[in-house]
């Protein structure tokens, strides 16, 4: 068994903001975790770390409390002499003011310092929180469901100090996410989209229309028209100017149109079809776990000799408790249902589930 906190003591623990655990009170939570005591030593470290940022945070706030004090009692030290010379009918002295405004100054830079120290440390305390309620929750689900996991397996770190090694991976991680972002930004080939605007444009094209008047008043004809719904939220019509031209010159509107286009095409950089863009995604999204896992080797490391490095916010629920797989219970006359997740595209939680 770990030698951290017993499983039972971190599931029936309160569920309060700060560092306290967010696991359920279920009675199969605290059984689930007795069963596998590796997550529930993960948790009981997470929750650990997630203390000590909380009070960080808390010391951080009390010291910008204090710093403000003296600076309020600097500039209050200022004012004081300042009347009491003015009552007295006498100069201050230059230098006596001198002496004051380098206090307030050097009590406004201790402030400065301590507000930036309490807001990094807030920082971490928020983020740290918000990567294990995500932790705590796929158990409390999991646990609910009677459901098992499979464990990933064990990975040997790199050598080098695990706070450079967490840093180098975080780096990596953003990296991928712009990586990810440009991918899925990425327009299709320039060739295929031309070859779209024809029978785009002309499935629009919409001719005149022309209605006999009764009683021999003659013919009306009517433009093909168009809703358009103004920013007030009203809906007024017009005439669909595009839908007319095409019917008269289909051939010169495809041209227009696809001259534009290639005018779009002429700056980017980019382009991918839907098989090219699943590979992109998919290899991405390979790169991702295997960074993910490094660097939460990393940060368990970090944990276990007291350096509390949040999580982050993102950080993946089944990389940080070691999950592989969710094993569904089996239904009845069915053989076991394990679902394999497809890592690094936010939170878990609902999907290890099969939700």
């Amino acid at each position: 068994m770990h030698n951290l906190p017993p499983a039972s003591d971190i599931a029936r623990a309160p569920t309060r903001a700060g560092g306290d655990t967010f696991i359920s009170a279920h009675p199969n939570v605290a059984d689930w975790l007795d069963g596998h005591p590796d997550v529930a030593d993960l948790l009981s470290l997470g929750q650990r770390a997630s203390t000590a940022l909380a009070a960080v945070a808390e010391g951080a706030l009390a010291a910008t409390n204090g710093t403000r004090a003296a600076l309020d009692d600097a500039k209050a030290a200022k004012a004081s002499y300042v009347s009491e010379c003015d009552l007295a009918g006498r100069v201050p002295d230059a230098t006596r003011i001198e002496r004051l405004d380098t206090a307030i100054a050097r009590a406004r830079a201790s402030h400065d310092d301590a507000d930036g120290d309490a807001t990094a440390a807030a920082g971490a305390a928020t983020a740290q929180r918000g990567g294990f309620m995500h932790a705590t929750k796929l158990v409390n689900d999991i646990a609910a469901s009677g459901s098992d996991i499979e464990p990933s397996e064990d990975i040997t770190l790199p050598k080098g100090d695990a706070r450079d090694l967490v840093a180098a991976q975080r780096k990596a991680l953003e990296a991928l996410d712009e990586e990810e972002r440009n991918v899925k930004r990425a327009p299709i080939p320039e060739a295929d989209a031309l070859d779209a605007v024809a029978p785009r444009l002309l499935a629009t094209a919409q001719p005149m229309r022309a209605y006999l008047g009764e009683g021999g008043k003659g013919i009306t004809l009517y433009p093909p028209l168009q809703n358009v719904h103004l920013a007030s939220g009203e809906v007024v019509q017009t005439v669909d100017v595009v839908a007319l031209l095409t019917s008269l010159f289909p051939e010169k509107m495809v041209e227009a149109a696809q001259a534009d286009l290639r005018a779009r095409y002429a700056n980017v950089e980019l382009t991918l079809d839907a098989p090219a863009r699943a590979a992109a995604l998919k290899g991405i999204a390979e790169r991702r776990l295997a960074a993910e896992r490094v660097e939460v080797a990393g940060l368990v490391q970090l944990w276990r000799r007291g350096d509390y490095v949040p999580l982050r916010p993102q950080t993946d629920p089944m990389v940080f408790l070691g999950i592989e797989a969710v094993i569904k219970p089996s239904a009845p006359g069915a053989g076991s249902l394990v679902n394999r997740l497809a890592q690094g595209a936010g939170s878990l939680v609902g999907r290890a589930l099969g939700n």
